[in-house]
Order: structure tokens, then sequence, then C-alpha cells
């Protein structure tokens, strides 16, 4: 008789895979499933990183819905590049709101 000890990865549902790598893909590709149900306390552990594993889910879920939406033709959430150096800021040709005067004409009418 001998015996034989393996090692098995297991996933956050219990479905057990033969390699790291596959349990991390398996899991990555069933990440929604993470996000049903989840309590307050829960979502608050992902966002303090006490739990990074639901944190981990969320981010590649946020990933996704993100890919989706701009393969959609969707870009209003796009990431806008930083001015150059010595380029002012775009303004969609608006003058620039200085924020601390008041509109007298506006006030008037």
């Amino acid at each position: 008789m001998k015996i034989v000890t393996t090692t098995n990865y297991v996933a956050f549902d219990g479905v057990p895979h033969p390699t790291e790598a596959e349990c991390r893909a398996y899991e990555k590709r069933l990440a929604h499933i993470r996000l049903v149900g989840l309590t307050i306390e829960q979502v608050e552990a992902a966002l303090s990183r006490t739990d990074p594993e639901l944190a981990d889910a969320i981010e590649v879920i946020g990933s996704r819905i993100a890919r989706a939406r701009l393969a959609d033709g969707d870009r209003k959430h796009e990431r806008k590049s930083a001015p150059k150096p010595g380029e002012a800021p775009a303004t969609n040709g608006a003058a620039a709101d200085e924020g601390d005067e008041t509109r007298a004409d506006e006030a008037a009418a």
C-alpha cells in the first residue's frame, strides 16, 4: 500500500482544480457569481481590502462592464488624457469660469 498526497486548488464555489492557474482562470471567468447576494459588511470588507478575493472579483466585473460599454461605442466614461505641460485644459470652446463672481445681468433680469 502507498499513500498518495495530491494538491487541489478549490475555487470560491468549492470546485477543485489540479493547478493554481486553472483555479484562478475559473474564478475569473465566474467572478460575477461572487457578487450575488452580498451583504453591506461583505462589500465594506472588499472596499477595505480585508477580503481581497471579493475585491478582485468586483474589479474583474468592473473591467468587463467598461470593456463591453466601450465596445458598444459608449465613450462617455472614457478616460481623458491630462493636458501636456504648458497646454491649457480643454474647455469645449467655453470661457473658463473663475467661480467667484456673480452674474449681475442674470440677477437683475
